[in-house]
């Protein structure tokens, strides 16, 4: 739910999950920004600047704290903001076509000491959705990393096949995939797509997908985010 009858802003945060669990937004000009840099530095061991990345400067950046403490973040780029991180990588009719629609979550990053019971992956999600939703975002298209390729598909997004590149600042072997706003799938996030009137389905696109569960490869941590979620 969105407080104050308005869509989530830097000084509209919403509790969920628990009474000392909150989400909220903040952009790469807050005051607190430098605690999402440095969560980004701790979870994928780079330091400083190697956290941040131009892509930052027009993204909306989404928060969730236990009490004070920052225990996650996930970036959400719209491409009619600016371009996508890797986006020379990803098929040029989608990005030309469909940019009105297309977003791009990333730097998703978790406090591994977070309880898990407090299923923060999950509110975190659905928290950064519920706001892009009445916007217009309709598809989500990210680059991840091979060995998270199972984690995103259980979370309803599908794998592009042929889509394997370097990704070319954090030198990973990456692939894109793809998640559309459809209800009635498999996807747990499908609830938040019943109401609305004009939902997306990949069968728009002229894109070749890959059955992502032949490629079953969860390293234990990804099994614990799939756990949370």
């Amino acid at each position: 739910m969105i407080t104050n009858g308005g869509r989530v802003s830097e000084h509209n945060p919403v509790a969920a999950v628990a009474p000392q669990v909150s989400l909220a937004l903040c952009s790469s000009q807050s005051k607190n920004f430098d605690e999402v840099l440095e969560l980004r530095s701790r979870v994928i061991r780079r330091h400083g600047q190697a956290a941040a990345d131009p892509v930052d400067s027009y993204s909306e950046h989404y928060t969730a704290r236990l009490g004070q403490r920052l225990v996650g973040a996930l970036r959400v780029t719209r491409a009619a903001c600016g371009p996508l991180d890797c986006e020379q990588h990803y098929p040029r009719n989608l990005t030309c076509n469909w940019r009105g629609l297309l977003t791009s979550a990333g730097a998703f990053v978790l406090d591994s000491q977070a309880p898990r019971e407090l299923r923060i992956a999950r509110r975190l999600i659905e928290f950064a959705w519920m706001d892009q939703l009445p916007r217009g975002s309709r598809l989500d298209v990210i680059n991840v990393h091979e060995r998270a390729i199972t984690y995103y598909g259980i979370l309803g997004y599908e794998l592009l096949a042929g889509s394997f590149f370097i990704h070319p600042r954090l030198g990973t072997p990456s692939h894109v995939m793809l998640s559309p706003s459809s209800p009635g799938t498999a996807s747990p996030l499908a609830d938040l797509f019943e109401l609305l009137p004009d939902p997306f389905h990949l069968s728009e696109l002229d894109l070749e997908l890959e059955p992502w569960r032949e490629r079953i490869n969860n390293p234990p941590k990804l099994e614990r985010l799939a756990d949370e979620y």
